[in-house]
């Protein structure tokens, strides 16, 4: 659920078991790996974890990486509403006609 995947991108605040950078890192494979099978409130969620791996992430290379990853599945997610969307505007003017 979108409430799922919000505590999911929240969690490295949370969590005391290793370094927020650590928690990052897990956080967004995490993300990569959901992402492709669920789409609700996906992008707000690549949002909230990249706002957290600019703010905390010191290293630039682990920074770039991860930043990278979650910019490539919001660009994908705006392709998939993109072409939904679309799809939507035919189908309409479809029945327009």
């Amino acid at each position: 659920t979108g409430l799922k995947l919000i505590n999911l991108a929240l969690s490295p605040l949370m969590s005391f078991e290793c370094t927020i950078e650590k928690q990052l890192e897990k956080t967004v494979q995490t993300l990569n790996k959901l992402i492709k099978s669920i789409h609700h409130k996906s992008e707000f969620v690549l949002g909230i974890t990249w706002l957290l791996v600019d703010k905390f992430i010191e290293n630039k290379e682990t920074r770039i990486k991860l930043s990278n990853i979650l910019s490539d599945n919001m660009r994908l997610l705006e392709e998939f509403g993109q072409s939904r969307f679309e799809a939507g505007e035919k189908k309409g003017m479809k029945k327009i006609k």
